[in-house]
């Protein structure tokens, strides 16, 4: 019978241990592209219902305190849910603005409408997938206000 050879106690690596260590390192190899491609994904940003939403402004720009105008875009506006989300403007609200949504969101504006203290000017169509809008008093008289209408996820508004 051959002899065996002998092994000091205490070194190398047990089978056991060695099918743990491996484990382990296959598990972050496994787990680390689908965390860092997460964070880089769409799916990060905000994704809200598909939905029609509406927005209003007031003529110094802000959401609060919004006036109930009878300027609307078409398309059911007034039953619509209000937008969750963020809408920048620019600083000109008197005469008009642009509106636009973060980039990151899955929605993009559908239409708009600017209301004066005498009539309203004509509902503005936003160009296809648009994350903005350009609403400009076009009559005389003082803006009033702004209503906006936003298709998120592709509803059809």
């Amino acid at each position: 019978m051959p002899e065996e050879a002998e092994v000091p106690v205490g070194t190398g690596v047990g089978r056991r241990a060695m099918i743990k260590r491996a484990a382990a390192a296959g598990a972050v190899a496994w787990t680390a592209p689908l965390i860092i491609d997460s964070l880089a994904s769409p799916a990060a940003a905000a994704t809200y219902p598909t939905l029609c939403y509406n927005a209003q402004f007031n003529d110094a720009c802000s959401r609060a305190g919004a006036v109930t105008n009878t300027c609307a875009p078409s398309g059911g506006w007034s039953s619509l849910t209000g937008y969750p989300g963020t809408i920048t403007t620019s600083a000109a609200c008197s005469t008009g603005s642009t509106f636009t949504l973060a980039a990151s969101d899955n929605c993009v504006f559908v239409n708009g409408a600017l209301e004066r203290s005498n009539g309203c000017d004509a509902t503005v169509t936003a160009a296809p997938n648009s994350k903005t809008i350009t609403l400009t008093r076009v009559g005389n008289g003082t803006t009033k206000g702004y209503r906006l209408t936003i298709s998120c996820g592709g509803a059809s508004c």
